[in-house]
């Protein structure tokens, strides 16, 4: 799960260089439980990500409802 984590993380931030982004929208086949705790992780990840030069959005990730 944490390199899962990591990993979305990274996805998010590279977003960040070539698009607008508000939001980052996570939805899947998973169990909610799963899914909930990949989204705290992956928030954690962000945290440690390097965001110089880049606009980190207001709303880190939501779960789509």
């Amino acid at each position: 799960m944490s390199s899962c984590a990591q990993a979305l993380a990274k996805c998010v931030v590279s977003g960040t260089a070539f698009l607008d982004v508000e939001a980052v929208v996570v939805d899947g086949s998973l169990a909610p439980e799963l899914l909930q705790l990949l989204l705290e992780r992956t928030r954690a990840a962000l945290t440690g990500c390097n965001w110089e030069g880049l606009f980190a959005p207001d709303r880190d990730v939501f779960l789509k409802a």
